[in-house]
């Protein structure tokens, strides 16, 4: 069992962060950022859905998630 919120708070501040490189990175290849960042983003799944999971942990009110 693991801190919901700290599982939430990290894994989006890791999410965002790898977008944003991404972004930056095909944007300045000439390329269009959404759907490849996006698509980078599938990579990450088990983050996504682990982020997701702490999230609704937190937003119903637990403190401990499996994750």
């Amino acid at each position: 069992m693991r801190n919901a919120r700290h599982i939430m708070v990290s894994y989006r501040r890791f999410i965002l962060g790898t977008k944003h490189r991404w972004n930056a990175q095909i944007v300045s290849a000439g390329r269009l950022p959404a759907k490849q960042a996006a698509r980078g983003l599938v990579h990450y799944r088990g983050y996504v859905e682990a982020y997701l999971e702490a999230k609704r942990a937190v937003l119903a009110g637990r403190e401990s998630v499996d994750a």
